[in-house]
């Protein structure tokens, strides 16, 4: 198997009326040729669901949604019937009814849905962070406010607000 372009890279952008916002081009360039061996035509969609652990969203290439079955089902196959069933639920659950397809332009323009400006308590900015497999998409401003958040990603949205002249 082909090995994985890594997802990383930061920055921020600015959420308009119509709930559009632009990913960063080397995340978007990243994202395009995981597809590609997946059998997306063009590359041109991701996905995004809930942080599991966080008031943000991860996005994400086919070839992860794919990597991610494959995992689950190898937990499943590892387990007796009855206990595999209920962890094979369990991730299940958690990783695909929260998720949407989302399809973005050649500029990496993309809409968030209002459930996903719900889930990400988005008002105005988003922050893109890669980190491998997939990236996190937050609200700069709520990520900078955690306590307990990660001092450098904190950082990075301060650098990415402040390049943008967005920082408060």
């Amino acid at each position: 198997m082909e090995k994985r372009r890594l997802i990383f890279g930061s920055g921020v952008s600015l959420i308009d009326s119509k709930n559009r916002v632009a990913m960063p081009a080397d995340l978007r360039k990243a994202i395009v040729a995981n597809n590609l061996p997946q059998g997306n035509e063009d590359g041109q969609d991701f996905y995004i669901g809930k942080h599991p652990e966080a008031d943000a969203l991860l996005g994400f290439d086919m070839r992860f949604m794919h990597d991610l079955n494959e995992r689950i089902r190898e937990v499943e196959r590892a387990k007796p019937v009855d206990d595999g069933l209920q962890v094979s639920f369990k991730a299940r659950r958690s990783a695909f009814p929260r998720t949407e397809t989302v399809p973005f332009d050649t500029s990496g323009r993309f809409t968030l849905s209002p459930a996903m400006l719900r889930r990400g308590q988005f008002v105005k900015h988003v922050f893109f962070y890669g980190i491998g497999d997939y990236l996190e998409i937050w609200n700069p401003h709520l990520l900078i406010s955690l306590p307990d958040a990660d001092p450098e990603m904190k950082e990075e949205a301060r650098e990415c607000l402040a390049e943008k002249g967005w920082l408060q």
